[in-house]
């Protein structure tokens, strides 16, 4: 117990109560996208995605939370919708997060060659 009366939470309590929500934010664009993709196009597939993203975080909103995941979640949504347009394709849908990711891993090991690690 912690000094406020209130538990501590435990692993299975964290898991539970959060593991839904993190695999509907972090499979279902993709999932959604690829269904659509594969069944009618690559417009149908942007979407559908798009709009079960915008969906989740209208949820989060009516649920009471700030939705900040759900909200960057949409913001990556739509620039991946933008590119996927522009450029015609779905490894345009799919470009965006992978040069963030790369983008932030570089950051990480440039912190540690500088000698102030971010994960420090």
């Amino acid at each position: 117990m912690t000094g406020t009366g209130a538990r501590a939470p435990s692993f299975g309590a964290v898991l539970l109560g959060g593991a839904p929500r993190f695999l509907r934010d972090a499979f279902g664009p993709t999932v959604v996208f690829y269904a659509g993709w594969k069944l009618s196009g690559l417009l149908t597939g942007v979407a559908i995605a798009t709009v079960w993203t915008a969906a989740v975080y209208a949820w989060e909103r009516r649920q009471g939370r700030r939705g900040l995941a759900a909200r960057i979640g949409l913001g990556i949504a739509l620039v991946q919708a933008a590119t996927a347009l522009a450029t015609g394709s779905a490894i345009g849908y799919f470009a965006p997060p992978l040069i963030a990711q790369v983008i932030y891993g570089l950051a990480f090991l440039a912190s540690v060659a500088i000698g102030h690690p971010l994960a420090g």
